[in-house]
């Protein structure tokens, strides 16, 4: 008599075609993001008794819902895109029918952001911060961009000087997607100013590694910047991120009176429902976004003084 299960062998034959499409992946991180959830997927299945092949649209709803109850939401869209994802290349191989995954949608959950909004006070301590040497200079120029701007911390350490075009700055957003923005008309200045005193020419990397190192800092070493700010500032380290003051540029200047579209617009967010997301400020009168902030800046000489 024939086991109705499955020998063995089939778990090589079905690690054959996951493990294709895991290894066409671009990054190692994605590589072991798609194995963890894929895994954490198999070891749900084998507690519930289903196999693999035997799922059913409702086991991957099932599933969903369990990693819904301890895992962020975006950690739950991931795992089920990767769940989508190997089924599809199952049903490609010819292991699978039909794709159990393809209909099935993350449920709406209440969402709470982590990052905290700081009040105007802890920023313009900030912003305020001594800026003696070349490296204090950058530093203080990368919070008020990130600041200003309300970027993302990668957005922000990509910033080229061939990039700025008069009030003018372009970008590539999240998703690949260049687009132009005006700089807030208190931060121009300061970026001109920069541009002079570093002697970065006319291209290259708005904010250098170092004096000898022409490359472009990263998005960590943005995130150090900010955490080394806040100490300076005697400010909670926890609750100063890159990401905070993302959030803080949403939340006051929709205060302050600038539209939920202009902000939306001028933070690179997709839709206005994920602007709201980090703010429940009404819609008001159009302001321009950044332009709002001129009274948190520390008012600067025309022309600092470069070190001996």
């Amino acid at each position: 008599m024939t086991d109705s299960k499955k020998p063995p062998a089939t778990a090589s034959v079905l690690n054959a075609p996951v493990e294709a499409l895991i290894d066409q992946l671009s990054s190692e991180a994605s590589r072991k993001a798609y194995r963890s959830d894929w895994a954490r997927y198999t070891d749900w299945l084998e507690g519930e008794g289903v196999g693999v092949l035997e799922v059913r649209p409702r086991h991957v709803v099932a599933h969903i819902a369990f990693l819904q109850k301890t895992l962020e939401k975006s950690t739950a869209s991931r795992a089920l895109s990767v769940i989508r994802a190997i089924y599809g290349a199952l049903v490609l191989d010819e292991l699978i029918a039909t794709n159990p995954a393809r209909e099935v949608k993350v449920k709406k959950v209440a969402y709470a952001p982590k990052a905290p909004v700081l009040d105007e006070a802890e920023v313009t301590k900030l912003l305020a911060l001594p800026a003696e040497t070349w490296r204090e200079r950058r530093d203080s120029l990368v919070l008020h961009a990130l600041f200003g701007l309300g970027w993302r911390r990668s957005e922000v350490a990509a910033m080229r000087v061939e990039h700025l075009d008069g009030g003018l700055v372009r970008t590539v957003v999240k998703g690949g997607k260049p687009q132009t923005f005006r700089l807030p008309a208190w931060l121009l200045p300061m970026v001109k100013e920069w541009v002079r005193y570093a002697g970065l020419g006319e291209d290259g990397a708005l904010f250098p590694r170092s004096r000898d190192k022409s490359s472009a800092i990263s998005g960590d070493i943005v995130y150090k910047i900010v955490r080394e700010a806040a100490a300076r500032a005697d400010i909670d380290s926890k609750r100063v991120t890159p990401h905070a003051l993302r959030r803080t540029n949403i939340t006051v200047s929709g205060e302050r009176g600038v539209s939920l579209k202009d902000r939306q617009l001028a933070v690179g967010h997709a839709s206005q429902s994920t602007t709201e997301r980090y703010d429940k400020a009404k819609d008001a009168s159009k302001v321009a976004p950044g332009d709002v902030f001129a009274d948190m800046v520390k008012k600067q000489d025309e022309a600092g003084s470069d070190p001996p």
